[in-house]
């Protein structure tokens, strides 16, 4: 069972355990999301609870919930606090941390939470953006650098969805969302790869198909069926996204196509009718 936590000082933090608990579901592999509670006008619904389960964690008690017996039989998402990093009794329990921010400030805190300094060792969180960050993303990506540095920064290869108001209270308040989906089972695939890669400090595609052609180990076999569920569910959400050719824009409407998604490339597994795309961000 996959245990994710998602750490943030604003309401990005639930909304991105949210995602990646929904991207898990569609996996088809049963999902408990644990997170305090909301405001009253945020709290999420029990809409989707064929999916997705849903926890309420008692503030100050925390650490003895997620050791409950209940909640080892099925993945786990739990949305907390970024002090709640520091909790060791937490975090080690945990298969991968991630770490964000709606706003501003809270994004910028949660980029220096993901520097890889070699006194931390492996247990650092992975910075994932909103799409609206496109300054602290560039920062974060000139930092995840592979030559020699006193510091970089681990970074999931996607961004959050920029939802306006409306829809992001449908999402905290239990609604499916169609960008949900799709950007669900990305951070879902990722978070994947990133807890069967403890010591990496950045992920890319390869890394993707190595782990899906991978059938040495138990361990091995269950990461790669679960990226090729995620594969295939993927792409009954977008039909034939790995072989589909785009018809190049109008100038008119390239601005507003920028930010299409597109498979960086296909892998073909030796399990599958077809290629399953690696989901990975690619920009027009």
């Amino acid at each position: 069972m996959l245990r994710v936590g998602v750490f943030s000082d604003d309401l990005g933090g639930p909304m991105a355990a949210i995602l990646i608990a929904l991207g898990l579901a569609e996996g088809g592999d049963p999902v408990t999301l644990a997170a305090p509670a909301l405001p009253a006008d945020r709290r999420r619904s029990d809409a989707d609870a064929s999916s997705v389960r849903m926890v309420t964690l008692e503030e100050g008690r925390e650490a003895e919930r997620l050791g409950g017996r209940d909640l080892a039989e099925s993945d786990l998402v739990v949305s907390l606090g970024l002090a709640s990093l520091g909790d060791v009794t937490l975090t080690s329990g945990l298969d991968v941390s991630v770490v964000v921010g709606k706003g501003h400030p809270a994004a910028s805190r949660a980029l220096r939470a993901a520097r890889c300094e070699p006194s931390r060792g492996t247990g650092v969180p992975w910075f994932v953006p909103f799409a609206t960050q496109s300054v602290l993303r560039t920062e974060a990506t000139l930092l995840q650098s592979s030559i020699p540095l006193p510091y970089c920064t681990r970074v999931l290869p996607t961004t959050l969805p920029r939802l306006d108001a409306m829809r992001e209270d449908r999402l905290l308040g239990g609604e499916t969302l169609e960008e949900a989906r799709r950007t669900g089972i990305i951070l879902a695939a990722l978070s994947t790869t990133a807890a069967a890669m403890p010591a990496a400090t950045r992920i890319g595609a390869g890394d993707l198909t190595r782990l899906m052609e991978a059938r040495a180990t138990a361990g091995e076999r269950h990461v790669a069926a679960r990226l090729l569920r995620l594969a295939n569910a993927y792409e009954r959400i977008e039909p034939l996204a790995a072989t589909r050719v785009a018809t190049p824009p109008r100038p008119t409407e390239r601005r507003l196509n920028a930010r299409r998604w597109y498979p960086a490339r296909a892998v073909v597994s030796p399990n599958a009718d077809r290629p399953a795309a690696t989901w990975l961000r690619k920009p027009c």
